[in-house]
């Protein structure tokens, strides 16, 4: 009787672009005898498959392929302005981190022992932060 419904709704009403609307405590996927997967896939490179984090129905957290095939965890404090924490390059699999001018590095107090950010003011460096201020990781020096 649920083959080829244009919507569904569970305790909830599903519409034109959530066709499939769940309104729960939890949703349960379970095995049928070995695996499960949930697939997300999108149309072409630039769409966006994720699964998108929202507090009062605005977005604070998403990963997936954002916009391009490599793996992204973005993060945002109001639902509007978007940052990416990190990316797994999808052709090599390496993780990146977010890159930073000098001058953009987060203030000290908002960071606790061991922060890590790129600084490109005086090139690629690796810069951690030891609690009081950001130092180089090649020589330790405060930034």
């Amino acid at each position: 009787a649920l083959q080829n419904k244009s919507m569904i709704g569970v305790n909830t009403s599903a519409d034109a672009t959530n066709r499939l609307s769940v309104k729960s405590e939890a949703v349960l996927f379970s095995h049928d005898g070995a695996d499960v997967r949930v697939k997300v896939n999108k149309n072409v490179a630039t769409d966006t498959a994720g699964f998108l984090f929202q507090s009062g129905w605005s977005g604070r957290a998403e990963i997936g392929l954002c916009g391009d095939d490599d793996f992204a965890f973005k993060v945002s404090a109001d639902g509007s302005a978007w940052k990416t924490a990190l990316t797994l390059d999808a052709a090599s699999g390496l993780p990146k981190l977010p890159g930073f001018d000098k001058n953009d590095l987060p203030a000290n107090a908002s960071f606790g022992c061991v922060a890590l950010a790129w600084n490109t003011s005086d090139g690629t460096v690796l810069v951690y932060h030891d609690g009081s201020d950001w130092r180089k990781s090649t020589d330790g020096q405060v930034v």
